[in-house]
């Protein structure tokens, strides 16, 4: 799927990438409920050769996330008790 990005998320990818050209390696988005941190999560991530890891709160949280990630083509674990994608060796939890 490819998702149309808001003028607020463009400029969040551009503050990330920025960052990580600055050598900066450990980031943190802080974003509003609705405002797309998974998009933007996605879109870092399709192209990243990292280990990376997102937290988020919750059950419904985790599977909203995973479902995204997986509709981007984003390759990923879930590191959570009894979530049918449980394998650790990925390198995106």
């Amino acid at each position: 799927m490819n998702f149309e990005k808001r003028e607020y998320q463009e400029r969040a990818l551009d503050l990330i990438r920025h960052n990580w050209k600055a050598g900066r390696k450990r980031l943190l988005l802080h974003l509003a409920t609705g405002a797309g941190k998974t998009h933007i999560f996605s879109t870092v991530l399709i192209n990243s050769k990292v280990p990376c890891l997102m937290i988020v709160r919750g059950r419904q949280l985790v599977d909203n996330a995973s479902r995204r990630l997986l509709s981007e083509g984003v390759s990923h674990g879930v590191r959570m008790a009894g979530h049918r994608l449980n394998r650790p060796a990925e390198r995106i939890q």
